[in-house]
């Protein structure tokens, strides 16, 4: 009677899989395909063998729009998650995963799991510019029209995967009576301004970085603390 007992209770089959998956996922919304493995895993000790394939399946994203039209979230059988985010987009999205087992190994009344949410939060990734200058500078009285080529220099804006922002910057200048024409610096970091004949002395340059378009998300506008340059102004031989 033992025995019948037992074959009747190894009969009996698990009701569904299971699988386990690690916590909310940070994507940054920089429009490169990210990649996290091991990110599900199934539980099933006839996983190991060939009878048994996994398959997961996402069976609802909440806001779709948050990915690229080729990069929307999928899993592989060995529970890598891979998707890519657009760039610019931001907020959290739902994903409804669920795992089947195929195959003739299946031992399940019910060969799909229970449902489970994963929560994508997508930050962005736009930063503010920043730049840097040189600490010292000189020029001559009445010299004419300067050009200082890279004055501002290591600038980066806005988004790492779209170079084409542009920025701006703003001069504020002490000892204005040494200027013909004060200065001023372009989006590539050239300075240019004119020295006033028979005027020389110091000023001081006070210069702050922006961003001239900002994408749409909102991107920091300004960039760090201004950062600062003492002009000397020579007097002629």
């Amino acid at each position: 009677v033992a025995v019948l007992e037992q074959d009747v209770l190894l009969s009996v089959k698990p009701d569904r899989p299971r699988f386990t998956h690690l916590d909310a996922l940070l994507a940054p919304d920089d429009g490169t395909p990210l990649v996290r493995p091991g990110f599900f895993t199934a539980l099933d000790p006839q996983l190991s063998t060939e009878e048994v394939v996994p398959s997961y399946v996402i069976s609802a994203v909440s806001d779709r729009s948050l990915f690229e039209a080729d990069g929307q979230p999928e899993v592989a059988p060995d529970g890598t998650l891979s998707l890519t985010v657009a760039p610019f987009a931001t907020g959290e999205v739902v994903l409804s995963v669920r795992l089947t087992l195929q195959g003739p190994g299946a031992i399940y009344n019910d060969a799909s799991s229970a449902l489970r949410m994963i929560t994508v939060v997508v930050q962005s990734a736009l930063r503010a510019p920043t730049f840097s200058l040189p600490p010292l500078l000189y020029a001559v009285e009445g010299a004419g029209p300067q050009t200082m080529f890279f004055f501002a220099g290591n600038i980066t804006a806005g988004h790492p995967t779209v170079p084409a922002f542009t920025v701006s910057f703003s001069v504020v200048t002490s000892g204005l009576h040494l200027f013909a024409s004060p200065p001023s610096i372009a989006p590539d970091g050239t300075l240019t301004f004119t020295t006033e004949p028979g005027e020389h002395g110091s000023a001081k340059l006070s210069v702050q970085i922006g961003q001239a378009d900002i994408p749409p998300g909102g991107a920091p506008n300004l960039g760090p603390s201004p950062l600062s340059c003492d002009l000397r102004i020579l007097p002629l031989p």
